[in-house]
């Protein structure tokens, strides 16, 4: 034990230990809970270049504004692309990182707390390094470190620790240094910018700064110290009029009802099991059940009220003896759980996630009252014993670190914790309909429409299922579903549109098309694929009105440009196709389709020298194209050039054995020529 009581070497074991605990996360997958719209999908990451930065760091509300994580991925994207492995080594060096930031912040912290300061060296030593380790290994922590959705968790850590450290730092200091003063407000100002929830930092340094101070008076204490808070509060006040919209807007959720009251009997069952959880870690969940209680008439709320009373009474005992320990060790649980806990109505009351930074003070506590009531003589029992403690949180949380390995076993570990939970059941069935095993899809998909009949997103889920299984019958029933509970979702009016399409109720299809522009606000794309519909129809003159809507609004549209064209070739209008193909590659010049038209344009006004420019610029972009070596061999066949035809129409049968027109020509012209060579011609 000598060797941890060095600062050095205790921290290269918290590293240690924590990449040790992590190492089997490094196999685990990208899972499709965010991860798809904040990683895979996100083209925000995909490039450092400067503007990108700007674009990162520009401010719009909208849900959230956290863009320090979203640089995060962009520093991940550049070494390691959509290689998850890369991801996930950069949560456990953040996760690693911040639990050594912690432990140094409590070296110095723990001797000035009025009830702590007894701690002799080697007791401070240990309840940092301890405290430090079970922040790091505890498996409540698992959801915050191994789903890289959860990257703010282990940035907000990681900023709010080297803010913290750097603020008691110069707290102690001889005299006050303007760096460390301005380096612990950049790293707070860092933090918030990863996650909201960074704006409770100036009330933990108030409350360290309380804590360590003789009076009881908070007011006394904020007085004497009011010029060391006033860089932090001169940005928080800046910075809180857009972080409350943006947690307005995130939450978009009311208490239950409408009544806070209910909430707060909710919370006091949540409070319950994290209590729980931190001390019994068996039963984590990525997702646990919505609460809801209308009344205190709960063993888990008497036990939660009962405990906070006498917390409250403790407190207050405890600093008449000019002791602060639990009022700073509760206090910073209270702190880092406030912002999640539903004053202002979230999504979700209860997730690991939420109790990552505020287990600390519950660590603390813990920690400090054995080694504070422990002599020197067992001090090596106790050590013992809290280190085998150590090994099993440690072994727990590696078992749970398999949970996250891909979005299946993610699941189906929530659906055994809880098999009625809806957004599992969902969930589990996109991730077999990701991997295209449609019937699981269907499975899960049909027991979460069972358990929630009235919500819109699970028809749709179940009809796309049903869809893709070549159940289209069953499908349009789902889709029918989810346009009566939500009539104005312009999706299931589409994907039923397309449905009566390959069911040849042209008809239907048309005139949910028609809806779809209407419910989708000027999207230039649903105004698009009418216009395909009605030249697929034939309505030719429609289809142009609905190709010219979607370029009025999105001028920049090759796809329209040259689907436009081909609507003007099948009326023969070839000066107007012409025009349509080449305003189609102005926009886009690697655009093969076009280059393939416009070679059939030439040839249909007998300029076979410049339809065989085209079609080998088409060749150029995509050399393996069979329907460009086709329209060459007919092109060939108009020049009389059967030899060198034949030789077109082979070369597109070799790229597509199925093109059964290939296949004609070559066994016409094979016959042509075979009667040639016998004198029959």
């Amino acid at each position: 034990m000598k060797l941890i009581e060095q600062k050095k070497y205790s921290v290269f074991l918290i590293l240690l230990i924590t990449f040790a605990v992590y190492a089997n996360t490094l196999q685990n997958e990208f899972t499709n809970w965010d991860d798809g719209p904040l990683i895979v999908e996100n083209l925000k990451i995909r490039s450092l270049d400067l503007e990108n930065i700007k674009m990162i760091f520009d401010y719009k509300a909208g849900g959230t504004y956290q863009p320090v994580r979203v640089f995060s991925y962009a520093i991940d994207y550049h070494f390691w692309g959509l290689n998850p492995i890369g991801y996930h080594i950069h949560n456990i060096l953040l996760h690693g990182l911040a639990a050594v930031l912690l432990y140094l912040a409590l070296l110095n912290i723990i001797p000035q707390i009025r009830g702590m300061e007894s701690l002799d060296n080697k007791s401070i030593q240990y309840t940092a390094l301890f405290t430090a380790l079970f922040f790091a290994v505890h498996p409540v922590n698992v959801e915050a470190v191994t789903w890289l959705s959860g990257r703010k968790y282990v940035l907000l850590s990681f900023f709010s620790f080297l803010s913290l450290y750097l603020f008691v730092k110069n707290s102690i200091a001889e005299k006050h240094s303007i760096w460390l003063s301005l380096s612990s407000l950049l790293t707070a100002v860092l933090a918030v910018f990863s996650s909201p929830f960074g704006i409770v930092l100036p009330v933990l340094f108030f409350l360290y700064d309380y804590c360590r101070d003789v009076s009881n008076n908070p007011f006394v204490v904020l007085k004497k110290r009011l010029i060391n808070y006033l860089p932090y509060l001169v940005f928080f006040m800046l910075a809180v009029p857009k972080l409350w919209t943006v947690l307005v807007i995130g939450s978009s959720k009311e208490h239950y009802q409408g009544n806070a009251v209910y909430t707060l009997w909710c919370m006091f069952k949540v409070i319950f099991d994290y209590l729980r959880n931190l001390i019994f870690p068996v039963w984590l969940s990525t997702r646990y059940t919505d609460y809801v209680a209308l009344n205190m008439i709960d063993y888990k709320i008497i036990i939660s009220l009962a405990g906070l009373i006498i917390l409250s009474g403790w407190i207050i005992w405890q600093m008449k003896k000019a002791r602060k320990n639990l009022l700073f060790c509760a206090g910073w649980v209270f702190i880092f759980w406030l912002p999640v806990s539903n004053i202002i109505p979230i999504s979700i009351k209860m997730a690991d996630r939420y109790i990552y930074i505020a287990s600390v003070g519950f660590f603390l506590w813990i920690v400090f009252i054995v080694f504070n009531h422990v002599n020197a003589n067992k001090r090596n029992i106790v050590n013992i014993c809290i280190v085998s403690l150590l090994i099993v949180c440690a072994g727990l949380s590696i078992q749970r670190n398999r949970t996250w390995k891909n979005s299946i076993t993610l699941w189906e570990d929530s659906l055994k914790k809880d098999p009625f939970n809806v957004l599992a059941l969902t969930n589990l069935g996109g991730a077999y309909f990701n991997r295209g095993k449609y019937k699981d899809a269907i499975r899960y998909y049909f027991s979460a429409a069972l358990l929630k009949p009235d919500h819109f997103a699970v028809h749709n889920n179940l009809g796309a299922a049903y869809m893709k299984d070549g159940q289209l019958e069953k499908a349009v029933k789902e889709y029918l579903k989810d346009i009566e509970i939500n009539p104005k979702w312009a999706q299931p009016h589409e994907m039923l549109a397309n449905i009566y399409k390959k069911l040849g109720k042209n008809g239907k299809a048309m005139f949910l098309y028609e809806k779809v522009v209407q419910l989708s606000g000027g999207d230039p794309e649903k105004y698009y694929n009418l216009a395909n519909f009605c030249a697929a129809e034939g309505k030719y003159e429609k289809a142009v009105v609905n190709f010219e809507k979607a370029l009025e609004i999105k001028p920049d549209y090759p796809e329209a440009y040259y689907d436009m064209g081909r609507v003007f070739h099948n009326i023969n209008r070839l000066d107007k196709a012409e025009e349509y193909y080449l305003k189609a590659l102005d926009l886009k010049n690697d655009y093969p389709e076009p280059y393939n038209s416009l070679g059939n344009v030439m040839l249909a006004k007998g300029a076979y020298d410049k339809a065989e420019e085209y079609y080998n610029k088409a060749l150029e972009i995509r050399p393996e194209y069979p329907e460009v070596y086709y329209n060459m061999g007919n092109g060939y066949v108009l020049k009389n050039d059967l030899d060198t035809a034949l030789e077109y129409f082979r070369k597109a049968l070799h790229l597509n054995p199925g093109y059964s027109a290939s296949r004609q020509m070559i066994n016409k012209i094979e016959q042509v020529l075979n009667d040639r060579s016998s004198g029959k011609e």
